[in-house]
């Protein structure tokens, strides 16, 4: 590897972060320098009020070689991941949110293996962990092929690969032109999703990089952050769907897709259901969305309508005949839906078990 050939881009959208920042970029710091040379860092400041672009700064000019800073308006997570993505100069690119951060003692090694290896998506272990850096779950991907090249096909063994395990080829993004919704929230999903409408080859290499914080006050994985969003949650949702209907029906990657969305269109129910179920602007919301899943896919609306599954689909058959539903069932109904589906579809190869 050349000096100053950039393996890996990061894009650290950051908007208000003076308490995480230094965490995130520190971890991003080595003594190898052949590895400093490799990355490619970019902190996109999001308009912050605080001292979050003063922070990035003081690392720009102390790591001129690896770490730059955009400053920009305000304009939410998408637009920062967009803004990093026309000047990512890295093999490959992936975020890195500022309240997160990656392991450090792997840094080296999977750095490394990026540059060997020549393939769509790069796919790496992760781990949740507390506000305090505690260990709180390890996710990995055993059920797929390790150390290998292979195609989307066996991605079908996972219901969903999330944002902290993917990276993609930088010009495999650039070539279809992707661009992730900007001015709302849970534009992370888009991430996890709209590749792999070019995604071929992928590899698995066994190794944890990304850190991710839970727990944070005010994330937007916080339950009563995401209910005031569910705008942003459908917005996303029918633009992955649309993406979806423009694939080759049947492909392994509409497949993919669509049991990718079988489960997010569910979350989108239950989640605008138990928002406020007596919110006029939220249930304008489900209906126009319920109308629009209709006509764009007959068949994953089909599958929220069917007898088969669960107690928690006729909860919602009765609520789209205009019947009263049970909320507090339907809520207590979601963790046992989750389960038995996860087990019936481990039965066949399709998700995994656990």
């Amino acid at each position: 590897m050349e000096k100053n050939e950039k393996v890996l881009t990061l894009i650290v959208p950051s908007y208000n972060m003076e308490r995480y920042l230094n965490r995130c970029l520190d971890s991003l710091i080595v003594d190898d320098e052949q590895t400093m040379d490799a990355l490619d860092v970019i902190v996109v400041n999001d308009g912050s009020k605080d001292k979050t672009s003063e922070i990035a700064h003081g690392y720009a000019d102390k790591y001129p070689d690896t770490f730059r800073v955009i400053d920009k308006e305000n304009g939410n997570y998408g637009s920062c991941i967009n803004a990093g993505l026309k000047v990512a100069r890295g093999k490959y690119v992936r975020p890195l949110d500022a309240d997160d951060y990656v392991v450090k003692d792997h840094l080296s090694d999977i750095l490394k293996k990026f540059g060997e290896v020549d393939v769509d998506a790069f796919i790496t272990d992760f781990t949740e962990v507390s506000d305090t850096c505690e260990t709180l779950r390890e996710r990995n991907f055993s059920l797929l092929p390790a150390n290998q090249v292979f195609g989307v096909e066996e991605c079908l063994c996972h219901y969903e690969l999330p944002m902290h395990s993917l990276t993609y080829r930088t010009e495999m993004l650039r070539r279809i032109g992707y661009r992730q919704t900007e001015g709302i929230f849970y534009s992370d999903q888009e991430w996890n999703f709209l590749p792999f409408q070019a995604v071929s080859s992928l590899f698995y290499y066994p190794q944890r990089l990304y850190q991710y914080v839970m727990g944070r006050n005010g994330q937007s994985v916080d339950p009563a952050v995401e209910q005031k969003h569910m705008d942003s949650n459908t917005t996303v949702f029918l633009r992955m769907l649309q993406c979806m209907c423009g694939v080759e029906k049947g492909s392994v990657t509409y497949k993919y897709m669509y049991h990718y969305l079988q489960r997010l269109s569910l979350h989108i129910y239950y989640a605008v259901l138990l928002a406020d179920p007596y919110s006029s602007t939220n249930d304008k919301l489900l209906r126009d969305t319920d109308q629009q899943l209709k006509s764009l896919s007959p068949e994953l609306y089909d599958f929220l309508d069917e007898d088969v599954i669960s107690f928690s689909i006729r909860l919602i058959q009765r609520w789209r005949r205009g019947k009263a539903t049970n909320i507090k069932l339907l809520k207590r109904t979601i963790p046992l839906y989750n389960l038995v589906l996860r087990w019936r579809h481990s039965l066949n190869g399709i998700w995994p078990k656990g």
